[in-house]
């Protein structure tokens, strides 16, 4: 298992974490857990340690390189935009 992370300061877009949890699926990834702060600085996503490429391509597709999602996480502009990060292996 491995983890990827979707990290920023403006994650409380309603159904963001949907959107991810959609873009992962539709890559035909199983996501294995989520979790998400309440403080809403990062999603949390437990992914198969074989597509974990996969998923971080996924996600940057979705929540960095898609310009209506960008729009709608920073509307002002003067928002960190999310980065994404990743640990290669789970043991458990």
């Amino acid at each position: 298992m491995s983890i990827v992370s979707a990290i920023g300061s403006a994650l409380n877009l309603q159904s963001l974490t949907a959107i991810a949890a959609q873009a992962l699926a539709d890559a035909g990834i199983e996501v294995l857990g989520v979790h998400q702060l309440m403080r809403n600085v990062d999603i949390i996503f437990i992914v198969d340690e074989l597509r974990l490429d996969d998923a971080v391509r996924a996600l940057h597709g979705t929540l960095i390189e898609d310009s209506r999602l960008r729009l709608a996480v920073q509307p002002s502009g003067d928002v960190d935009a999310p980065t994404l990060s990743r640990a290669p292996k789970v043991d458990g």
